[in-house]
């Protein structure tokens, strides 16, 4: 709940035992070495449970890292309140996760690299807080069988790289708000090759694509929500699904649903 856990070379908290339980309420937890495949934390096993909340902070400060991963787990973690878990030089991921995490509050950030590479059959549930990357992909699902599920807070992705990318499925509702900043028309909000899901919240980027996808079995369904972009062309449209070409200034093509209360624009 307070003072600093700091390891210059491995890992500042390690576990490969079952059932453990770690709690991060306050304090800093860092690791300031240059060994590219350690950890700040490091978690082996899915029974392991990993609480991020209050104010504490987990971090690598090496500016020269370029393969650093913040958290690397197989188990459970949530991150929420005031937390940060941030990384300042290039990074293979902020968190890289095989289980379940669960972002409510809280920020999680990687200044040139993902700050969140979901694996396997894991899971991110985003309710609250911030999510984002200076340079690249927000949240990225390694293995298509994971699923991402946005209904608060903000996932933010920067450059020509999606905001969140890949998984079987994506979900958008409530007030979430996945975007991308760049005014690139190469550039995009959601990318992947499964189905995605909008029932509320914004998906929006400046110019381009807000959701994309060259997969012709792709399948987005807007009932709710607001998917826009703010410049479009026959290219270039709001929804790019499997390189189908619509008009100029298109919204959607097909494997497309729109219904209910949902607007593309």
């Amino acid at each position: 709940s307070g003072g600093r856990v700091s390891n210059t070379w491995g890992s500042a908290i390690g576990s490969s035992a079952n059932y453990n339980t770690i709690i991060i309420s306050g304090g800093t937890v860092e690791n300031k070495g240059k060994i590219s495949d350690v950890a700040t934390i490091y978690i082996g096993r899915a029974t392991t449970t990993l609480t991020i909340n209050g104010n504490g902070i987990v971090r690598n400060t090496t500016l020269d890292n370029r393969f650093a991963r913040i958290i690397n787990t197989e188990g459970n973690v949530t991150v929420s309140d005031n937390a940060k878990v941030e990384i300042q030089g290039e990074s293979n991921s902020c968190i890289y996760t095989g289980g379940n995490l669960n972002i409510i509050g809280g920020r999680i950030y990687s200044r040139d690299g993902i700050a969140i590479s979901a694996s396997g059959y894991s899971t991110v549930n985003v309710t609250g807080g911030y999510v984002g990357s200076g340079d690249t992909i927000a949240i990225s699902a390694i293995n298509i069988n994971s699923t991402i599920a946005v209904s608060g807070g903000i996932v933010e992705g920067q450059g020509t790289s999606p905001a969140i990318k890949g998984a079987t499925l994506i979900t958008v509702s409530g007030d979430a708000i996945v975007r991308n900043t760049s005014d690139r028309f190469d550039a995009t909000a959601i990318e992947t090759s499964g189905t995605v899901e909008v029932t509320g919240g914004l998906i929006t980027i400046p110019c381009g694509i807000a959701i994309y996808s060259e997969n012709k079995k792709a399948t987005v369904i807007v009932s709710g929500g607001i998917v826009e972009s703010s410049g479009t062309t026959k290219d270039y449209p709001t929804i790019f699904i499997s390189k189908q070409v619509a008009d100029d200034d298109a919204t959607i093509g097909l494997n497309v649903t729109v219904c209910d209360s949902g607007i593309v624009r």
